[in-house]
């Protein structure tokens, strides 16, 4: 083991990767199936600040950006 943790369920792990996670965004009430209103301009996800180490299982079930750690 490397000692280190995924950051999303805290198994530890050797094969984590660097990611940014995504919430993706609930539709409004009788919004569009699309999820978005014709009017709404946002992206329908939010991208949080923090840069986490998370394990293949997590990368696998979670909206989640890679990034580059270097």
């Amino acid at each position: 083991m490397s000692g280190e943790a995924c950051g999303s369920c805290g198994r530890d792990g050797e094969d984590l990767e660097t990611v940014q996670r995504v919430y993706l965004d609930a539709p409004a009430p009788g919004a569009s199936e699309r999820g978005h209103d014709a009017t709404d301009d946002s992206p329908g996800y939010t991208l949080t600040d923090d840069i986490e180490q998370w394990c293949p299982t997590c990368r696998l079930t979670f909206p989640h950006l890679p990034v580059d750690p270097s």
